[in-house]
């Protein structure tokens, strides 16, 4: 089913840091915005309702990951004001209420548990929460069925805005790219503009650093990504000592990022991976 979505800019300078949007069939409306343009956004009509929001901060690796913190607030975008002075990792922020103020504490309390709960158990985000709110609230079955539709409005929007909370379906019938050098086996395959190592695939311990002079910080983080990927059980320890196997599809920006990653040393994924040079055209 074809769905419109309506923007407004309220400022055509730069319209890129600061938009409203809504799918006019619904009384929920998302705003975006940048975090220089917090005072901005608070003067938007409806912004000061309650609401349930998305602190975003990309990462600048060549690893594709992303942080996520999910709120609620009572006033709308004054709560996030906090956020500014105390968290630093966010560059965007993209928050919901309802034109109608039909959110209550009842509803933003219950979505900011559901969507902790969808982000934490897909595993495709950093989760800057501390509170993971384990607990589920108690919710009248008479107000579910509501709730139900703010969240599916809601995670709808995100996906218009580019936030997928979990990871895309693999579509069938994709080609898979080995890896060409000897020894564990790994593959890829290329989706929605991203390089995906497979589930299954086998990350092999660094090359001696003597070899790595010139690749130094890009090895440095892949050591760090090593761990925070362990943290969140995206992958784990393999039989043979300091090898790991991917327990969830990691995704990349380019190939060689995802050669680097996976043989350890300085690769260029184009040809490491058999066939998949293809891509290029």
């Amino acid at each position: 089913m074809a769905r419109t979505i309506t923007y407004y800019y309220p400022d055509e300078t730069v319209p890129s840091s600061l938009k409203v949007f809504q799918d006019r069939s619904s009384q929920i409306r998302g705003f975006y915005f940048t975090r220089d343009r917090l005072e901005d956004i608070a003067k938007e009509e409806n912004a000061s309702n309650y609401a349930i929001y998305f602190l975003m901060g990309n990462s600048d690796d060549e690893y594709h990951a992303a942080t996520i913190y999910i709120g609620q607030s009572k006033n709308g975008a004054g709560r996030i004001n906090d956020h500014k002075q105390k968290k630093s990792f966010w560059s965007h922020c993209i928050m919901f209420v309802s034109d109608n103020n039909a959110f209550d504490m009842n509803v933003i309390d219950y979505m900011e548990y559901y969507f902790i709960q969808k982000v934490l158990e897909a595993g495709a985000y950093s989760v800057e929460n501390k509170d993971e709110r384990k607990r589920r609230p108690n919710v009248s079955i008479y107000d579910q069925p509501t709730y139900n539709q703010y969240i599916a409005q809601i995670e709808f929007l995100l996906q218009v805005e580019g936030v997928q909370l979990t990871p895309p379906t693999k579509k069938a019938l994709l080609k898979y790219y080995p890896l060409r050098a000897t020894g564990p086996v790994a593959q890829a395959y290329f989706q929605d503009g991203l390089f995906y190592l497979e589930k299954g695939s086998i990350i092999r311990p660094a090359v001696a650093k003597s070899q790595l002079k010139q690749v130094k910080a890009s090895m440095a983080r892949r050591e760090e990504q090593i761990k925070s990927l362990l943290g969140g059980g995206k992958i784990r320890s393999a039989q043979e000592e300091g090898f790991y196997e991917v327990m969830y599809p990691l995704s990349f920006k380019t190939p060689s990022a995802m050669a680097l990653f996976v043989l350890g040393r300085n690769a260029n994924g184009w040809t490491e991976f058999v066939g998949i040079d293809e891509l290029r055209e």
